[in-house]
């Protein structure tokens, strides 16, 4: 039995996530925002946390970030992000900082339940939060490629070059490190 956070601002979301993993036999906190979360991220070191995004306060990118930059036994907590979002940015953004997994609402109860089962059963969290970025980045690069001003091009490229020591140091680091390269025109970009 694995012990999932879920956190949402809605509370027929967190029912919803609760009722399902419950049957899967899983026990499930609940956090209403942010803060709460963080709170009990720290008091609990849950298994897996399930974050919407989009909340008042701290939204789901802050408390990723948080998350990851606490000591190492919390920054390796999997978490699968949650929004009404379908944007490929925002599935690059949570590849970039952290987020193993993703699910747009509305989202079956199957598809929670077998990405929650994923991130319990994954490979180490270094090596898929390493894998995820990659993918990210090259994600970004591609579509940013597609532009047509060649300016953003040539952003890209930049990117992509200045990017590529920094996700290959990522196998040299620890987990809790991993997230502390340098990304802030990649995240500019992306907010």
């Amino acid at each position: 039995m694995a012990t999932v956070l879920a956190v949402d601002d809605e509370e027929d979301i967190l029912t919803i996530i609760r009722h399902n993993l419950e049957r899967e036999g899983h026990r499930v906190l609940t956090a209403p925002n942010g803060d709460r979360a963080l709170e009990i991220v720290r008091e609990e070191q849950p298994d897996v946390v399930v974050l919407d995004v989009m909340m008042p306060g701290t939204d789901g990118w802050g408390v990723l970030n948080r998350i990851k930059a606490e000591r190492a036994e919390l920054a390796s907590i999997p978490v699968l992000m949650l929004t009404a979002r379908a944007a490929d940015e925002d599935r690059i953004r949570g590849g970039i900082e952290g987020a193993i997994r993703y699910l747009t609402k509305p989202f079956s109860p199957r598809d929670l339940c077998s990405e929650v089962a994923a991130a319990l059963e994954g490979d180490p969290e270094p090596v898929k939060r390493r894998k995820v970025q990659k993918e990210s980045l090259a994600q970004l690069a591609r579509l940013e490629k597609r532009s047509s001003s060649p300016g953003t091009r040539r952003r890209s490229e930049d990117n992509a070059t200045a990017a590529g020591p920094h996700v290959t140091r990522l196998e040299h680091v620890p987990a809790a490190d991993a997230d502390n390269y340098q990304i802030r025109s990649v995240r500019e970009r992306l907010d």
